[in-house]
C-alpha cells in the first residue's frame, strides 16, 4: 500500500489530508495557525476551539515571507520565548502528529505503509528574496518529519489541541538540524531544475517533496472531472488536453499558475499511456489576499463603532453574507487580484495551445474565493488579457470558471467554501498526482 499525506501550512489556518492507493481518504480538521506559549510549552488549537491567550504569535508564514532575511533559528521572540524556526517546526510537527493520531484512530497505520510520501505545499516563492523563505520552510519541514515515526516526547494531545514543552522542540531541532543543513540549498535565483533537486528527498524511509500551491489546488478538480483517466482507464478518445489557470486565494498570498493536462503516448505503439501535467512558470506570489480583506472589514467596523474581533471579521468574510460586497475596498481587492492574474496570463509563453480550443478553465480555490465577486472579476480580466494578446473571441468567449466540487467531500457534508479551503491539501495528498513536467514555453 502506498500512502500519501498532503500538508497545507497556512497563514490563517493549516490542514492535512491523507489518501492511499486502496482508495481511503481521511481529511484532517482545520488548525488555527497561531502558536501560543502556555507555561513552558508551545501550544496550538483547532479553529473550532477559538482559543485566545495572552502570549501568542499569528501568521508565522506571513512573517517569514515578509522578512526572509531575518534570523530563523537564532534569537527569541518576546511573545512565545522561542525563535521563529522553533515555532515553525512546532507548527508543522503539530499537523504531522495530529495526522498520525487521527489516522491510527481510523485504523490506518501510516508508519507501516510500503511507501510513505509527505507533500508540503508552498506559495509561489520564486523571487530571490522569497527563495530564502522557502529554504527556511524546507529545513523546518524536514526536521518536523521525524515525528511521524518517533513521535515527540511529552506531547500532550487533547480536545483538538496540542502542547509540547519547548525543551522537546529544541531537542528535536538539535538532533536533526545538521541533517537538514546537509541537504542541497536552494539557489538565490529561482531555476526549476535546481529547485526540484532541493524540493524532494527521503528521510528515515519517508519520501518528502514540495509542490506549488497553485499546482496542488487545481488537481482535485482535474481528477474529479476525469476520474477514469487518473485511475489508469485511458482510451484513444482521451488523447485530448485541458488548459487550466489555477488561482489560489489564501490568507497571506494569492498564487496563480497555468497548467496543461495532456496524455503521454507510448513511444512504440503511440497509444495513450498516462496523464501528465505540463507546468508553466507560475506567477510570483501576490501579497494581496484574504488577510488584507479581513483587515478592511475590521477597520470598517471599528470606524462604525462596532465592537468585534478580527476573528469575527474573518468569519464574516467567508459567511456568504453579501451586503458588504458593494464596499469600495471589495472592488479594489477584486481588481488588484484580477489584474495580477491577468498580467500573468498575458505573458504565459504558450503559443501552441492557449490560442486554440479547448477553452481555458479557471479554478479558483482558497478560503477567500468565497467572496464571490472576485470570480466574475477574474473572468473578465482574464478574457480581456487573452483578447489583448491576439487570441480570437471564439476561444476567449468560452473561458469559464470551474465550480469546485469533490464528491468525497460533498458526501461528507463539506460546503463549497470548505472544499475550496481544502483543495491544496487534498491535491497534495492525491496518489495520482503525477509529476509535473516543466516547460518554460510551448
Amino acid at each position: 500500500m502506498d500512502a500519501c499525506l498532503g500538508v497545507d501550512w497556512g497563514t490563517y489556518s493549516s490542514k492535512w489530508c491523507y489518501q492511499d492507493s486502496i482508495g481511503r481518504i481521511v481529511v484532517g480538521g482545520m488548525w488555527d495557525s497561531r502558536v501560543w506559549r502556555v507555561g513552558d510549552s508551545l501550544a496550538m488549537f483547532s479553529q473550532s476551539r477559538r482559543y485566545l491567550g495572552e502570549k501568542g504569535v499569528a501568521a508565522l508564514k506571513r512573517k517569514l515571507i515578509h522578512d526572509p532575511g531575518q534570523a530563523f533559528w537564532e534569537g527569541e521572540r518576546s511573545d512565545i520565548k522561542a525563535s521563529l524556526g522553533e515555532a515553525v517546526v512546532f507548527s508543522l510537527a503539530t499537523l504531522l502528529l495530529d495526522a498520525a493520531g487521527k489516522l491510527k484512530s481510523a485504523g490506518v497505520d501510516f508508519a507501516k505503509a510500503e511507501r510513505i510520501r509527505v507533500r508540503f505545499s508552498h506559495p509561489n516563492w520564486i523571487s530571490p528574496e522569497a527563495v530564502a523563505a522557502l529554504q527556511c520552510y524546507r529545513d523546518a519541514a524536514v526536521i518536523a518529519l521525524s515525528v511521524l515515526k518517533a513521535g515527540l516526547a511529552d506531547a500532550d494531545v487533547a480536545n483538538d489541541s496540542l502542547a509540547v514543552p519547548l525543551t522537546a522542540i529544541k531537542q528535536l531541532i538539535s538532533a536533526r538540524q545538521s541533517h537538514a543543513a546537509s541537504l542541497d540549498r536552494f539557489p538565490r535565483e529561482y531555476e526549476y531544475k535546481a529547485y526540484s533537486k532541493c524540493a524532494m528527498g527521503v528521510d528515515d524511509g519517508v519520501e518528502w517533496n514540495f509542490v506549488f500551491e497553485s499546482a496542488a489546488a487545481g488537481f482535485p478538480y482535474l481528477a474529479e472531472m476525469e476520474p477514469g483517466l487518473f485511475e489508469g482507464d485511458i482510451t484513444p478518445s482521451d488523447a485530448k488536453f485541458r488548459k487550466i489557470l489555477v488561482i489560489d486565494i489564501g490568507a497571506g498570498s494569492t498564487d496563480a499558475g497555468y497548467m496543461l493536462r495532456t496524455i503521454r503516448l507510448d513511444s512504440r505503439t503511440l497509444k495513450p499511456n498516462e496523464p501528465i501535467l505540463i507546468w508553466m512558470p507560475a506567477a510570483a506570489a501576490l501579497d494581496m489576499a484574504g488577510t488584507w480583506l479581513t483587515d478592511q472589514i475590521y477597520a470598517d467596523w471599528h470606524q462604525q463603532g462596532r465592537k468585534a474581533t478580527r476573528t469575527e471579521a474573518e468569519d464574516y468574510k467567508t459567511s456568504g453574507v453579501t451586503d458588504w460586497y458593494s464596499k469600495p475596498y471589495v472592488k479594489k481587492w477584486c481588481d488588484d487580484v484580477a489584474s495580477h492574474v491577468a498580467h500573468y496570463i498575458a505573458g504565459v509563453q504558450d503559443n501552441m495551445r492557449l490560442p486554440h480550443k479547448p477553452f481555458l478553465e479557471l479554478v479558483v480555490t482558497g478560503g477567500s474565493s468565497a467572496v464571490t465577486p472576485v470570480k466574475a472579476c477574474l473572468l473578465d480580466h482574464v478574457k480581456e488579457a487573452l483578447l489583448a494578446r491576439g487570441i480570437g473571441s471564439g476561444v476567449v468567449d468560452g473561458t469559464t470558471v470551474t465550480q469546485p466540487y469533490v464528491a468525497a467531500l460533498k458526501q461528507g457534508g463539506y460546503s463549497e467554501t470548505q472544499m475550496a479551503q481544502l483543495a491544496v491539501s487534498l491535491g497534495a495528498s492525491h496518489p495520482r498526482m503525477v509529476d509535473l513536467t516543466h516547460y518554460d514555453r510551448l
